[in-house]
């Protein structure tokens, strides 16, 4: 479980398994985090997943719904035809793939759904995906907007290891806050409950 191996890093200051766990927990699907999940992972660390999370799926949902604009090629005589089939393999195949409950392509998926464009000129073809890729939109969506809410969630337990700059939270407001009032007492890992909360 990866939200039992993050905690055990936090707790037990085991930094090499910061990052393989992080990349696991924002890559689940929106939802899949339980309840257990959530107390062992506490607030903090649980705002931070699931905001990557709903981050990726509204990349997911803009990219799918704005098909990349076609170019064509000046050997192209038949630009109305191209545009037909570049737009309904966007919507049949590639917007259906990222739609899809149970997604799991790949960048290279994704590009090879594109190039089985049905009536488009090669050249047109190859050049608009070329474009595409070229434009970083893929690459985003796929790896960036991840990789930022893992180095938010490293960052937030260098803090609370005391190895990060304790003035971290301030760069995320005030939702981003530690239960230690300084970056050098030990960060309470223990499970939140509402009772926990109260006697405190």
């Amino acid at each position: 479980r990866p939200a039992m191996q993050l905690s055990f890093a936090i707790k037990y200051g085991i930094d090499e398994w910061i990052v393989p766990a992080a990349k696991k927990l924002v890559q689940l699907k929106v939802g899949e985090l339980t309840i257990e999940d959530a107390c062992l992972l506490g607030a903090n660390y649980l705002y931070h997943i699931t905001s990557t999370q709903a981050q990726l799926l509204r990349q997911r949902l803009y990219v799918a719904y704005s098909p990349f604009e076609m170019t064509h090629v000046l050997t192209c005589s038949r630009k109305d035809q191209c545009e037909s089939g570049w737009k309904r393999i966007w919507w049949d195949g590639f917007a259906r793939a990222l739609l899809h409950p149970d997604w799991e392509a790949s960048y290279q998926d994704l590009i090879s759904k594109l190039m089985r464009a049905p009536s488009c000129h090669d050249g047109c073809l190859e050049v608009t995906v070329k474009k595409l890729e070229e434009s970083g939109l893929l690459k985003t969506f796929l790896d960036d907007t991840a990789d930022v809410g893992v180095h938010d969630i490293k960052s937030l337990a260098d803090v609370h290891a005391g190895n990060g700059p304790y003035p971290f939270q301030l760069q995320f407001g005030e939702r981003l806050t530690t239960t230690s009032p300084s970056p050098n007492i030990p960060f309470d890992h223990t499970p939140f409950s509402a009772t926990n909360n109260l006697n405190r």
